[in-house]
C-alpha cells in the first residue's frame, strides 16, 4: 500500500485497486455510479433497509445507512443499549422535575394532562375498559389474606385520624370504623363506616336488590380541572338487571365542592354505562330507613 494513503477499494469489475476516487474510477472505465457498483458485486440480504422500521435508506460513503432517520436511530439505540436508556431516562427525569418547579410550564402540563384524560374517557368503549380493568385488579388484589388484612388495618386507622365529634342522638346506629361485612348476597364485602355498614345491612333485607359491591373508579376533576379519581362507594344490582351507583355519606360531608365534583362525575358515568341515575345516601336517610 502507497505510504500516506488509506487502504484501496477492489473494483470487482476489473479487479484494480484504488486508492483514491473509486466513485471516479468506476464512471470513467465502467460507466456506473458506486451505488451501482455495491448493489450488483457486494450487497447482501437486509442492506439499504432500515433496521427499525423497514423503509429504504441512503446510500453514503460506499454504503447504505443502517437506519433511515434520526427518530429510528434513537430508538435503535434506546432498544439495543441499556446504559443509553438509563443515561436518557435520568436527563429526562431531572428536566422534568426542574421544569415543574416553573408554576407556568406546571399549569401547562396539568392542563394538557386534564384534556387527555376527558378526550379518552368521551369513549364509553374505553371508559368500561378502564374500570373492568381496575376492577379485576381489586378483586386479584383482594384474594390474599395479607392483602385484605393490610386494607383493613388502614381503612381503620385512617377512621380514626379522620373521626370526628358525633352527636350522642346517632346512638348505636354510628359506628364510626371501618371493617368487613359478611353479606348473604354481596359475600365478604369492606365498608368505610358505620353508615355504609348500615346501608349494606339495608340491602341485605331489600328484596328488590339482588347483589352489591364495591363501586367502581371514576375519574373526576376538582378544583381547576385537575384531573383525580376515586372509587365510589357501592354499585347494587336489582332484580330487573339493572344496576346503580350509591354513595354513602354523612350530612356534612356531601356539602363540600371535591364532593360535588365526584357527584357530578358519578351521574356522568352512569349515563354513559348505562346504569340508572347515580344516588347519595345521606346518614338522615340511612337512619329513617333503619328506624
Amino acid at each position: 500500500m502507497p505510504r500516506g494513503k488509506s487502504a484501496g477499494k477492489n473494483c470487482r469489475v476489473c479487479g484494480e485497486v484504488c486508492y483514491n476516487k473509486f466513485p471516479q474510477h468506476l464512471m470513467r472505465n465502467h460507466g456506473i455510479t458506486e451505488q451501482e457498483h455495491f448493489d450488483q458485486y457486494l450487497k447482501k440480504e437486509g442492506d439499504g433497509l432500515c433496521k427499525m422500521c423497514g423503509r429504504i435508506t441512503t446510500f453514503y460513503h460506499g454504503k447504505y445507512n443502517p437506519l433511515c432517520s434520526h427518530s429510528c436511530k434513537m430508538e435503535y439505540r434506546w432498544a439495543n443499549h441499556p446504559e443509553y436508556q438509563q443515561q436518557m431516562s435520568q436527563v429526562a427525569t431531572e428536566v422534568f422535575k426542574k421544569s415543574w418547579k416553573n408554576p407556568e410550564v406546571a399549569a401547562r402540563w396539568k392542563k394538557r394532562f386534564s384534556d387527555i384524560v376527558k378526550d379518552q374517557w368521551k369513549d364509553p368503549e374505553y371508559a368500561a375498559k378502564i374500570v373492568q380493568g381496575k376492577r379485576d385488579w381489586w378483586s386479584e388484589f383482594f384474594k390474599d389474606p395479607k392483602n385484605v388484612l393490610m386494607d383493613k388495618e388502614w381503612r381503620t386507622k385512617l377512621s380514626m385520624e379522620r373521626a370526628v365529634d358525633l352527636d350522642d342522638k346517632w346512638g348505636k346506629l354510628h359506628q364510626p370504623y371501618s371493617g368487613v361485612h359478611d353479606s348473604p348476597k354481596a359475600g365478604k364485602i369492606f365498608y368505610g363506616s358505620g353508615w355504609e355498614l348500615n346501608a349494606c345491612k339495608i340491602w341485605d333485607a331489600d328484596e328488590t336488590v339482588v347483589s352489591y359491591e364495591r363501586g367502581p373508579i371514576i375519574p373526576y376533576f376538582w378544583p381547576e380541572g385537575e384531573s383525580h379519581s376515586y372509587m365510589s362507594d357501592f354499585l347494587v344490582t336489582y332484580t330487573n338487571g339493572s344496576k346503580r351507583i350509591i354513595e354513602v355519606k354523612r350530612d356534612f360531608e356531601k356539602h363540600t365542592g371535591e364532593s360535588h365534583a365526584k357527584f357530578l362525575a358519578a351521574c356522568r358515568y352512569s349515563k354513559e354505562i348505562g346504569y340508572l341515575p347515580f344516588k347519595v345516601w345521606d346518614s338522615k336517610y340511612v337512619r329513617a330507613v333503619n328506624a
